[in-house]
Order: C-alpha cells, then structure tokens, then sequence
C-alpha cells in the first residue's frame, strides 16, 4: 500500500494561464493539468486538514529541499557536489513567487495499470465548479502534495502535485475581463425621458 501523503492549502493567487479543466497536451501527449501561481513573498502555507498555518510558503519549501536532499543522501542516491532545485522562481522586480502545480492527466501504476485522473475544482463557495474554462488572471488557491525527487541533472527537488483547486474570483477567456482593459464600474444616470432601442434602432451584429 502507498503511503498517504500529506496534502497542503496556499493563499489565493493569481493563475498564470491554468489548464484546469482540460489537460495541456502542447509538450506531453498524455496531457497535463497545470498552473503557474504568483503569490506575494510574504504568503503563509496551510495544512489541508485540520487546517494550520506552516508561517512563509517559500521558507518552508526551502526547509522541505534540504530534507529531500538529505533523505537522497542516506539512501546513496545524491553524490557529489549538494544541487538543490527550488520548486518556484522569484521575479526580480516584484519578488514574487512563481510556483509550478502539475497533474498528469493519464500514467501507469507501479504494476503496470493505466489509470486517468483530474483536480478537483470548486467555485469560491465551496461548490463543484461548473464553468467549461479558467482564464489567465483568475484568482484562485492551490490544495497539493509534495514529491521529493533527485536528479543528476538537477540535484534534490521538490514537484508539486496538483489536487485540487478554489476559484474564487473567475477569468473568463484569456484575461479579458474588464479591469484588465482598465474599465471600471461606472454609475450611470437614467434619463426619465430616454426610451428603448426600437426595432429599428438595434444595433447589427456586424456592426461590432
């Protein structure tokens, strides 16, 4: 029996170009659920259940590399030079953090059985999400688990396995909502004396 995982809750962020609720299949032809994160430098990690706070995501992530590193150690597996692989980037003018959650959406197990699987998705109530797209921009949190890993290549890392997501304030397309063309809510007069567009006066669709 595998052993179970524990799984972890970040803030809300900001989805950099989600494939959440079709897999991405540009570079693996199995498909790959995914999404880039930006939270701020100062963002807490939680505990999925009971919920608890773990203090600074990135500190703590640095902590679980370190640990990786010397589990691979002990088992013979890293030699030579220490390497350690950071699971997110920080962006230099804003020193946020950039973090990489996957799923691939198909694989075999260790016995050799295909097996198919997605995140779950849940709107900002709690609730199954139902929309058929998650657009770039859209705020949401990440539930995830973490996988050490050790490469020759790249030294002792951490993947963060994608579980499930919270959208809690939905993008539609690809970023194109309103604010991001720097419109705001305008409060609008109603003229007593206005009447509807007759029809006659509707606009056509071309027209556009």
């Amino acid at each position: 029996m595998s052993q179970k995982r524990e799984r972890y809750v970040t803030a809300a962020g900001i989805g950099i170009y989600p494939s959440l609720v079709d897999p991405d299949t540009k570079f693996n032809s199995k498909g790959v659920y995914q999404v880039k994160l930006r939270l701020p430098p100062d963002a807490e990690l939680f505990t999925a259940k009971p919920r608890k706070s773990l203090g600074n995501f990135k500190e703590f992530l640095d902590r679980q590399v370190e640990q990786a590193y010397e589990h691979f150690k002990k088992k013979g597996e890293a030699k030579g030079r220490k390497k350690l692989f950071e699971p997110y980037t920080v962006e230099e003018e804003t020193g946020d953090l950039i973090l990489n959650f996957k799923l691939n959406a198909s694989g075999e197990t260790r016995d050799g059985k295909a097996f198919t699987q997605k995140p779950a998705l849940f709107d900002e109530k709690g609730q199954v999400f139902q929309e058929e797209f998650v657009g770039n921009g859209s705020e949401l949190k990440c539930s995830f688990e973490l996988i050490p890993f050790y490469t020759s290549l790249l030294g002792a890392g951490l993947g963060l396995r994608l579980k499930a997501a919270q959208i809690l304030n939905l993008v539609g397309g690809y970023g194109a909502n309103a604010d991001s063309f720097g419109f705001d809510e305008e409060e609008i007069e109603e003229d007593e004396n206005s009447s509807d567009f007759s029809e006659e006066d509707d606009l056509e669709e071309e027209d556009f």
